[in-house]
């Protein structure tokens, strides 16, 4: 608020003077004349002997300025650009009139913007902010133009170039030129430096003004160019960390030359940059500084950069606790941060030596019951700790790896588990080992990974040297090689036509492409994605594929079909299952309708076909069931899948530990909802039998199903007295039960391919 009303009484110093002035006949200098009386201690904060007394003095008997206040003039206040354009439209209105009459309005400084855009003080959008205060080179500006040329007649020799600090083409350098050769302006100390960004002080506005004024009062100087014959920098060669700065600078010679512009360049900025003679190290690698003054005169300096020692922040150790038995020895590992740190030097220590030591690098023995804290420490001081607990040992009697035989495919991986006794057992780590690695390897956590038919074994060992194995059995893989179809490839743009008896559909197939190929009930599942049209007539889009050697023979072929309506668009995803192997050799693809049609390349019109003898109607009818059979089979896997994972998760639950009452009671209740689903299982296989029907091409797989319907009416009454009170024993006959049920089921879907082919 101190700030704003100074602010405030500073503007009014210089509006105050905007009371009506007697009027003169004619213009010029001599219109400025005594108004009011100054006498020594006016304002009491203008002694009597300083430099701008006498100007304080002046200006104030001009009536140009007035105090802050009836007692303070407030020499080192500064201005505003409002309050140094109402001052330059005073001098102007004097110098033209001989008075200056403004009537203020809001803002208040409105009436002399109005006014000296008018008469050429201002240009319009010169400024933008009036409340701003004034830099010497705006005041300048304004101040130029407040009176014309002829009074501000030249009177001192200042050559161009020579402001030291006034860059040739700068804002407002002819106008700064001006009042310098005028006399008005003579710099800020005996070079002539002007020092245009830095604020002007109300003093130095009552010096200015008075000589505006008065002419008598208007300074002498020359400033004339005096080229530099040499250059020379405060040193030729510097050294500099990288991130580091340095301040270079530059004397000329003669003492009195002339230098308003020196540039400094780096001859690699990626290695030095330069701004204004301040070097800044980049990275490591040498520059040169070069130092030029405007008539070419040169000064160089060599920079040398060095890498910046890397600090250590911290420390840190790999465990903050750590067991041991006694005799026994532990590794601590420290990290010191960064990675890059010049000096990752540590050095270690024990609280208790007595109860375990320390080497120097970080091998921690175990000397007798009780604890002691390990401390890691950096050269500059941080650190970091590890409780060390030691123990009476208890040895390990006895591993058990879980499971014992283990059969995978080349490609596939297994976690397995070793378990140790006694369970309080001081050291209860396992090394794992694979006997030869060139069938199977094994990681520290006992993840296997099948690399290449044949068979090993899988040994985890104490510390003490028990140990169990796995027997492992790795079979050559069974995951599909093929290249024919190819997965993503647009086999489309086609047209399949279908014929039945006079009746053709036409379907236009924009889009046939293969997504996936994998492995499926010892099948070779096809998928793919397809979009057309179809205009009228079989609402059902089917589709047969038939794969051929390289010599054209046929090598396998499967169908799929799906409704897609009349007249309109379709997309559709199909399957299509065919032999692993015959897939493997497959060299060709054919795309067949349901009448026998090959595929026509593009979108085309079919002929008019002749008419068909009539099909055989139970046939159809079974097609129509094939159809169905997809979903039934679909929802009978997601029903095992889930009863799959119950049971086998209660086995493996169960022979974790068979003789604890807590684990058999957690792993039976997982029967209840491996029940739920073999009953959505059961529903699934009524659904199949009723889907055959009386139909004799799908009697093999009712037979099938009627059989399998028992079996599972079994099972279910297994679970349900499982889950109730059902022993370790009891959990392994009902995975025995699952799996039987399970081999029953894959010889229905088994059957129900080969039907659906032989139609």
């Amino acid at each position: 608020m101190k700030k704003r009303i100074l602010s405030l009484a500073l503007t009014l110093g210089l509006v105050m003077t905007l009371c009506p002035t007697a009027l003169a006949a004619g213009k010029g200098l001599s219109n400025f004349q005594k108004s009011a009386a100054y006498t020594a201690g006016t304002f009491t904060d203008v002694p009597a002997s300083t430099w701008y007394t006498e100007n304080v003095k002046t200006a104030y008997e001009l009536g140009l300025m007035k105090g802050t206040s009836s007692v303070a003039f407030s020499p080192d206040g500064n201005i505003t650009v409002g309050s140094a354009i109402a001052l330059a439209c005073r001098l102007h209105s004097i110098y033209e009139t001989g008075g200056a009459n403004f009537i203020q309005g809001n803002p208040w400084y409105q009436v002399y913007v109005d006014y000296a855009l008018k008469n050429g003080i201002i240009t319009q959008g010169q400024f933008t902010n009036y409340d701003a205060v004034a830099t010497r080179r705006q005041f300048a500006a304004i101040l130029a133009k407040a009176l014309p040329e002829e009074a501000l007649e030249e009177k001192n020799t200042v050559e161009d170039g020579t402001i030291p600090d006034l860059t040739a083409g700068s804002a407002n350098y002819d106008d700064i030129y001006l009042l310098y050769r005028a006399g008005i302006l003579t710099g800020s100390d005996s070079k002539g430096t002007f020092v245009p960004e830095s604020t002007i002080t109300r003093s130095s506005v009552a010096a200015i003004v008075s000589r505006m004024a008065m002419p008598q009062l208007r300074q002498s100087v020359t400033m004339k160019v005096v080229p530099a014959t040499k250059l020379t920098m405060n040193q030729t060669s510097l050294t500099l960390e990288e991130g580091k700065t340095s301040t270079l600078t530059v004397t000329p010679s003669p003492a009195d030359a002339t230098v308003t512009n020196v540039t400094w360049k780096s001859s690699n900025t990626s290695v030095a940059t330069v701004d204004n003679g301040k070097v800044t190290a980049v990275k490591k690698g040498s520059a040169t500084i070069t130092a030029t003054t405007a008539n070419g005169v040169k000064a160089t300096c060599k920079v040398t950069v060095t890498p910046a020692p890397v600090e250590v922040t911290g420390v840190s150790l790999n465990k903050s606790t750590m067991s041991l038995a006694e005799g026994t020895t532990g590794r601590l590992t420290a990290t010191v941060k960064p990675s890059d740190a010049t000096n990752d030097s540590v050095t270690w220590s024990s609280s208790n030596t007595s109860v375990a030591t320390v080497s120097s690098g970080g091998t921690v023995t175990a000397k007798r019951e009780g604890t002691a804290t390990i401390t890691v420490t950096t050269y500059n001081g941080k650190t970091a700790t590890c409780k060390v607990t030691v123990t009476p040992e208890i040895k390990v009697s006895s591993v058990t790896v879980d499971p014992s035989s283990l059969t995978l495919e080349v490609g596939d991986s297994e976690y397995l588990s070793a378990s140790v006794y006694p369970a309080n057992t001081t050291d209860d780590s396992v090394e794992w080992e694979s006997s030869d690695t060139s069938v199977a390897t094994v990681n520290s956590s006992g993840k296997v990974t099948a690399v290449a038919p044949g068979s090993a074994r899988i040994t985890a060992t104490s510390e003490n040297g028990r140990y169990d194995y796995c027997r492992l059995t790795v079979k050559a893989s069974t995951k599909l090689n093929f290249s024919v179809p190819e997965l993503n490839h647009n086999y489309g743009p086609m047209t399949i036509v279908y014929r039945s008896g006079s009746t053709v559909t036409n379907f236009l197939v924009n889009d046939f492409t293969f997504t996936s190929g994998k492995l499926q009930y010892s099948q070779a599942r096809l998928e793919a994605t397809v979009q057309g049209s179809v205009g009228s007539g079989s609402q059902y889009f089917y589709v047969r594929i038939n794969l051929y050697d390289a010599g054209g023979k046929l090598l396998d072929t499967d169908y799929s079909s799906k409704s897609v309506g009349n007249n309109q668009d379709f997309a559709v995803e199909m399957t299509f299952d065919v032999d692993p192997t015959a897939l493997s050799q497959a060299a060709s693809i054919e795309f067949v309708s349901y009448s026998g049609d090959k595929a026509v390349p593009g979108l085309v019109e079919p002929e008019t076909p002749e008419p068909e003898p009539e099909v055989d109607p139970e046939k159809e009818e079974a097609l129509e069931i094939g159809k169905t059979m997809s979903d039934h089979f679909t929802n009978g896997m997601a029903a095992l899948e889930v009863a799959k994972n119950e049971v086998t998760a209660a086995g493996n639950e169960a022979a974790s530990n068979p003789l604890d009452p807590d684990v058999i009671k957690s792993a039976i209740i997982r029967f209840i909802p491996a029940n739920v689903a073999m009953k959505d299982f059961r529903t699934t296989v009524s659904d199949i039998i009723a889907a055959c029907g009386d139909n004799s091409y799908w009697s093999s797989v009712k037979e099938l199903a009627t059989t399998l319907l028992d079996d599972v009416d079994s099972t279910i009454t297994m679970y349900e007295q499982i889950s109730q009170n059902g022993t370790d024993m009891d959990i392994i006959q009902g995975q025995n039960q699952f799996t039987y049920v399970l081999k029953q089921w894959n010889n229905i879907l088994s059957t129900a391919n080969s039907i659906i082919k032989n139609l």
